[in-house]
């Protein structure tokens, strides 16, 4: 897997050092030193809009200019959160690293040579202000491919950034921003602690070994006896069935459930099984895989008002459709054997 990580609460634990150079700055200028919950709860990117607030009579260029001379200073002491740095060197060689920051690139640089990890990182890319561009370059300058990417940070902006660059999104809630703020931008994924961030990249890892992958997926059909059907670049961005990967401790069942309301939003009951595909190295499929795609058809849960279908960072476009629209769409070869199965038992 690709991980880009913001830095600054989420891999180093620098919101004391950082409030207290804030508040240098602010004394420096005129202004009054804040308290530490106060800049917590004040703090948020771009640094201009705060500073506007408590010195809007300066200039922010000279306000930056000044902060960023303080940092060269201190701030390579900053401290990483407890197991960062024993993870970080674990996963390296296993999955792709990167950092991506509003600092400025050369003082990350300095720090994570100080601490003896720049062979973990394929890049470090400072002064993004603008995080969602800023991910786009980074992924293009490393061949990083969006469906196997993800941003992790501890800021509404990383989550938002993500979502508008396509790539999973994941919030930590021991930096920053509360966890009641980060929930608000709906992250793929919430991590309570370093520990949390360690078992995702392990399971991750995991998944990435060589092993036959267990996968669940089906037609939802709805009361006009439409099915739903997703696009998505994995699969050459053919349209098919929504589904995922079975969990470790997971019926299938529970994780056909699960996956169809993480990717598209929507309950479903009356699940029916239809049928078992070895899907071994397919040439549709983005990169080569072994999967064993367990098949069902559901009936959409409808209540009174209409289902919306609300699509995770896994597909681009949907569509419901007949058995005779469905016809003229460009379809990969599982969902085509599923329709036609499922037609022959007479689920659609």
């Amino acid at each position: 897997m690709n991980v880009i990580f913001d830095w600054a609460g989420t891999l180093a634990d620098d919101a004391r050092l950082t409030w207290s150079l804030t508040n240098d700055t602010l004394q420096h200028f005129g202004a009054k030193a804040i308290s530490f919950e106060e800049y917590k709860n004040d703090f948020r990117p771009p640094a201009d809009e705060f500073y506007r607030k408590h010195l809007p009579a300066t200039n922010f260029v000279t306000i930056e200019a000044w902060f960023q001379n303080r940092c060269l200073e201190a701030y390579l002491e900053v401290p990483l959160f407890p197991g960062i740095e024993n993870f970080v060197k674990q996963y390296s060689s296993i999955h792709h690293f990167a950092i991506l920051s509003s600092l400025n690139s050369e003082l990350l640089k300095r720090c994570i040579l100080k601490l003896g990890l720049s062979e973990a990182f394929l890049e470090v890319k400072g002064a993004a202000l603008d995080k969602s561009s800023a991910a786009q370059d980074l992924m293009d300058s490393l061949g990083f491919k969006k469906p196997e990417t993800i941003l992790i940070g501890d800021m509404p902006h990383d989550i938002l950034s993500a979502k508008k660059v396509g790539i999973q999104s994941a919030g930590v809630t021991y930096g920053y921003a509360s966890e009641a703020e980060l929930l608000l931008c709906k992250p793929d994924h919430v991590f309570h602690s370093p520990e949390e961030l360690h078992q995702f990249l392990d399971k991750t890892a995991l998944q990435e070994s060589a092993l036959p992958i267990v996968t669940v997926g089906g037609l939802i059909v709805n009361s006009k006896n439409q099915f739903l059907l997703v696009r998505t670049e994995k699969w050459s961005n053919l349209y098919g069935t929504p589904g995922g990967k079975v969990e470790w401790g997971e019926t299938l069942e529970a994780a056909f459930c699960r996956e169809i309301n993480e990717e598209t939003g929507l309950d479903i009951d009356e699940i029916r099984f239809v049928m078992i595909q070895d899907c071994v190295f397919h040439p549709q499929f983005y990169k080569q895989k072994h999967f064993v795609l367990v098949n069902y058809v559901a009936k959409l849960k409808e209540l009174s008002q209409p289902a919306q279908v609300i699509l995770n960072y896994e597909s681009n476009d949907f569509v419901w459709v007949s058995w005779e629209d469905a016809q003229k769409l460009p379809i990969n070869q599982p969902t085509l054997i599923l329709m036609q199965k499922s037609k022959e038992l007479g689920y659609l």
